[in-house]
């Protein structure tokens, strides 16, 4: 039994250092930053992986993208769904904590809750449980009826299937061709009892990402062969490569906006950020 939880420990660091050096000569960030850019986005997480995406289809434009945290690609315990546990309260997280509550929290010391979010490239995407959730039809049909016009789930269900590549069997409702990849859950005895136990009480397996109905169904993932998809996988890496325009800085924590007060309305011209205990500041000219 010990030979062989060593052997299990050994092929674990190998498969680490491997990984390792495999990611680690495909690094996306820079080590310094221009002086000016059209665009500076702060923040790596899935909004400004996006933006930056999105900003770089734009061949005459120069995107810088900060993030304070750490790249997501040489990190092993990232890619490794089974280890998503380590990431959290952790170099990767902010590890915040809610004010202590009235209501809630019982269990808990002081009744403070522990808050994760991501300090990575890919932001909170990096270090979730990768669960693949649209949310109902009758939240955004709701929020559209109460005056939100265009958040209807009709209208919003176009940009879900333009961001999804899932492959699922007996789900037809996915996009195919997006930039994250939507996998189920991988069948086990497990699954299979859930649904027929669902079943056999009254409800139908169905999928939960179509927008209505109640059922059991197996757990959609944000992942490809097995492999966590970020939105920094998803969105960042492949354009990174191919894109000069966009240049990424990783530990660039940005301490503030600087702006122009000669205008009436002053204007957001530039930010301070430190990286390695220096301070630096970058201007945008958009």
């Amino acid at each position: 039994m010990a030979r062989v939880l060593y052997l299990a420990i050994l092929a674990f660091v190998a498969a680490y250092i491997i990984q390792y050096y495999r990611v680690k000569r495909c690094s996306i960030t820079r080590e310094t930053a221009d002086n000016e850019y059209d665009f500076v986005i702060v923040g790596a997480g899935t909004s400004g992986s996006v933006i930056a995406n999105r900003l770089s289809e734009i061949h005459n434009v120069k995107i810088l993208l900060l993030e304070a945290g750490e790249e997501d690609s040489p990190n092993f315990l990232i890619n490794t769904p089974m280890m998503v546990t380590t990431l959290q309260n952790a170099s990767t997280d902010w590890s915040y904590r809610t004010v202590p509550q009235k209501h809630a929290c019982f269990s808990l010391k002081d009744q403070v809750s522990f808050w994760p979010r991501g300090k990575v490239l890919g932001g909170s995407s990096s270090i979730n449980y990768m669960v693949y959730s649209r949310g109902n039809r009758y939240d955004y049909d709701a929020w559209e009826a109460s005056g939100a016009v265009g958040w209807g789930f009709d209208d919003v269900l176009a940009y879900f299937k333009k961001a999804e590549s899932g492959h699922i069997k007996g789900h037809d409702n996915l996009g195919t061709d997006g930039p994250l990849n939507i996998e189920s859950s991988f069948g086990n005895k497990a699954s299979e009892w859930f649904i027929k136990a669902g079943k056999e009480i009254g409800y139908k397996e169905f999928d939960y990402n179509a927008g209505t109905g109640e059922g059991f169904s197996r757990i959609q993932y944000s992942r490809k062969n097995g492999v966590r998809q970020s939105s920094s996988s998803g969105y960042l890496h492949q354009v990174a490569k191919q894109r000069s325009n966009l240049h990424i800085l990783s530990g660039a924590h940005v301490q503030r906006i600087l702006f122009d007060q000669k205008d009436e309305v002053p204007r957001a011209i530039g930010v301070e950020y430190i990286k390695n205990g220096q301070k630096f500041e970058v201007m945008a000219s958009k």
